[in-house]
């Protein structure tokens, strides 16, 4: 019994020291909480950050185009005197030189610039051009002269894209007459050769006293870049029209229009005829409208005067 007594003690001795160490433990950890761990999930842990707002910024975008200054035009070439405008021009007209259609007056289309074609109207008119629209015409008109230009300018290359011309000789015969001389269709064919297309249009009203009519010619050279219009009136003979484009008084031609464009434009070049597309839609080539080949019209071209006839009945 005394044996048994004796172990029970040790044990119980034991067993309260145990229980100390556990109570120290205990007391150590009192504010430590257990957080459980679940397979297969993830633990978050959550920190507040105190962060001033953020002002937004748009990403710029960048242009891909290059951008383009217009400048103020300004020539140094001095105004010519009213009296002596009409001089200058009928010069250019009458003596080209070397400039060939589509020159015309010195001006290029698609090789002169911008600025020159400033100087050259401020040359003539005094004023510089408007450099901030993207297509500028640009009318030239004499009192006495009475010749129309148009200048069309390409601002996106900066070169002259095209120059319409045109001269009336019904009402101004003074200013149809320097034109003339050097223009005339026996001369444009001598001087450039065989067109690409010649077209005719004729009206279908006769004119007082009943025996003329009215009739266009387009002269084409599309190679070279340019067209004329001739506008006049023919006589009606046995059925017939017989046309002579030529002037020799208020009673021929009444118009002359000179289309110039790039020669390497790729637009055909009646695209610039405004005003006059139905009449090129009724128009009939020169061997439909006459039985006359170009080559022909040519060899008739060589004497003083280029007359051909068209039967009114087609018309």
């Amino acid at each position: 019994m005394t044996k048994y007594r004796s172990i029970n003690i040790n044990v119980f001795y034991i067993l309260f020291s145990v229980v100390l160490v556990l109570s120290a433990c205990a007391s150590n950890n009192k504010n430590i909480v257990p957080t459980p761990f679940l397979p297969n999930q993830t633990k978050t842990i959550e920190t507040q950050v105190s962060i001033a707002p953020e002002t937004p910024t748009k990403t710029p975008t960048l242009s891909t185009s290059t951008p383009t200054i217009f400048l103020a035009a300004t020539s140094s070439l001095p105004t010519l005197p009213s009296d002596q405008r009409e001089k200058y021009l009928t010069n250019l007209i009458q003596n080209p030189g070397n400039c060939k259609l589509p020159c015309w007056w010195g001006l290029i289309p698609g090789i002169t610039r911008w600025q020159e074609v400033n100087d050259f109207i401020f040359h003539l008119e005094g004023k510089n051009l408007d450099p901030t629209l993207s297509h500028l015409t640009v009318g030239v008109t004499f009192d006495d002269l009475q010749l129309y230009q148009t200048l069309m300018i390409d601002r996106d290359s900066d070169l002259l894209s095209k120059i319409m011309f045109s001269v009336e000789g019904f009402y101004y015969p003074k200013g149809f007459q320097s034109v003339w001389d050097s223009y005339s269709l026996n001369n444009i064919l001598s001087r450039y050769g065989k067109p690409s297309r010649i077209r005719i249009h004729s009206s279908t009203v006769e004119l007082p006293p009943n025996n003329k009519i009215s009739y266009e010619l387009w002269v084409f050279y599309d190679q070279q870049g340019f067209l004329i219009r001739y506008e006049s009136v023919g006589m009606i003979q046995n059925g017939k029209i017989h046309i002579c484009p030529q002037f020799s008084g208020q009673d021929d031609l009444w118009t002359l229009e000179f289309y110039l464009q790039d020669p390497t434009s790729t637009v055909p070049i009646e695209h610039m005829v405004d005003g006059y597309e139905a009449d090129m839609a009724e128009s009939r080539s020169l061997e439909d409208a006459t039985g006359l080949s170009i080559d022909q019209l040519m060899g008739l071209a060589r004497g003083d005067f280029t007359c051909f006839d068209t039967p009114l009945s087609i018309w």
